[in-house]
């Protein structure tokens, strides 16, 4: 089902990539705050690209309906991670039974440990927002080769890069055929960010042929301690802070 559905609708995707992007537009499958679309906070009643599907009790996928399947929320929990759940029409809620989804939650399980979600104060609302600052200014990162930039092959253009092991925010390769891996945090960036990004420089180092060395970039509002002591032990990691700046400019004046 999952194959037709993807040939009819998104006939660009690659199938190594369905199973990635299926739990993103998936409305009730947990793992789907991980990747892209699926990190946006909201209700399912807003008519959002990434609404599209819905996973029955029988593992079956079926185009989501909201008069059958209700509404469903990305929220943020008190310890401030994101989850979803069902959301009745009265505006009570009921917590996800998850029972009939454990493959979903083992294929992630990994990853939901090592999420940062952090808002806080000028901070970029959104991870997707340095993403993309990134992807269109990164050869002007100083640190970084001037000659770098977006990797690109049959899997993707570099942005939300499918992998085996998970989705890498933004590859880049430079003119000697080295592979930068961009691990991108809101906030404060945890330890547990270096061995994310370890796994996904292990898995291209295995599966993308003619490079010459693989690099993890971490850049996060702020490094913990934590963070800086992990990276220091393992070879090829570079550490960036980013600042948010603005500018005012008038386009009329007091009369």
């Amino acid at each position: 089902m999952l194959e037709k559905y993807f040939a009819k609708n998104h006939p660009d995707i690659n199938k190594v990539n369905i199973r990635y992007d299926a739990t993103m537009i998936t409305v009730n499958a947990p793992s789907r705050i991980h990747y892209g679309g699926g990190k946006q906070i909201r209700l399912t009643n807003t008519r959002n690209q990434y609404d599209c599907l819905f996973k029955s009790a029988d593992g079956y996928y079926e185009i989501y309906d909201i008069k059958r399947h209700g509404v469903w929320e990305i929220y943020k929990t008190d310890n401030e991670k994101l989850a979803i759940r069902r959301v009745s029409d009265e505006g009570s809620s009921y917590e996800y039974d998850t029972a009939y989804l454990a493959d979903d939650l083992a294929f992630d399980a990994d990853i939901k440990t090592q999420e940062n979600i952090d808002y806080q104060g000028s901070k970029f609302a959104l991870e997707s927002h340095l993403r993309d600052y990134l992807a269109k200014n990164i050869s002007t990162i100083y640190g970084l080769p001037g000659n770098i930039k977006l990797f690109k092959d049959r899997n993707g253009d570099g942005i939300e890069y499918r992998t085996d092991v998970g989705v890498i925010d933004v590859l880049a390769i430079d003119d000697k055929k080295c592979l930068y891996v961009f691990e991108l945090k809101l906030g404060r960036g945890s330890d547990a960010a270096v061995g994310q990004v370890l796994r996904y420089m292990g898995w291209l180092k295995e599966n993308v042929s003619d490079i010459s060395e693989v690099y993890g970039v971490l850049m996060a509002a702020d490094l913990s301690d934590n963070l800086r002591y992990a990276a220091s032990m393992a070879q090829n990691i570079l550490l960036f802070e980013y600042q948010m700046q603005f500018t005012v400019k008038a386009i009329g004046k007091i009369s």
